[in-house]
């Protein structure tokens, strides 16, 4: 990906700076937010999507994605090794698989995938998601391979999610002492 890291331009440096971010903390706050939309304005699609890129980040980025960066312990770019040097469990190297892409297609994918009746909201999410990856690319903190990874783990991870939430009917329930999940299979 030389083509990616070798492409300057004011613009594009601004969006893939500003971009980036959505695959780390702010993608969690899409989430969160879509949740929080969903369950006020009693919009079950956009809770369920809310919830379901929460659950896909939190297994994505959160479990799978660490344990693996461990593993291979992958060097950066940007320390100049070349895309070779692994050195398994070194908390000092964990470039594969890059975890905003993952987190990215954990998030974007569980959205697109509960309105995949529209063709906006998907188009969007994965452009948003895509965007993430190549940004990580063109700051030099990951390989290619490291996104393409990252963003396989996290769209499976989501659909899978997903899919498991379409099966299984959950409600909450309010109650004078909180909430009570009813949950049936």
């Amino acid at each position: 990906m030389k083509f990616v890291s070798r492409q300057q331009s004011p613009a594009l440096n601004s969006y893939l700076k500003g971009v980036t971010h959505l695959g780390g903390g702010y993608g969690m706050d899409v989430a969160a937010l879509l949740a929080i939309g969903g369950y006020f304005t009693n919009d079950e699609r956009m809770l369920d999507a809310g919830v379901d890129a929460l659950e896909s980040s939190a297994l994505a980025a959160g479990v799978v994605t660490p344990v693996i960066k461990r593993v291979v312990g992958r060097a950066r770019p940007i320390h100049d090794l070349g895309k070779h040097s692994f050195h398994p469990f070194s908390s000092a190297y964990e470039s594969f698989p890059s975890g905003h892409a993952t987190n990215a297609f954990a998030i974007y994918s569980a959205i697109a995938t509960r309105y995949d009746d529209n063709r906006y909201v998907p188009a969007i999410a994965y452009t948003i998601a895509t965007s993430v990856a190549i940004a990580r690319v063109h700051d030099r903190v990951h390989f290619a391979s490291d996104v393409l990874a990252g963003g396989m783990i996290g769209h499976a991870i989501a659909r899978s999610v997903v899919a498991n939430h379409r099966k299984a009917r959950v409600a909450l329930i309010p109650t004078g002492q909180g909430l009570v999940a009813d949950i049936r299979w």
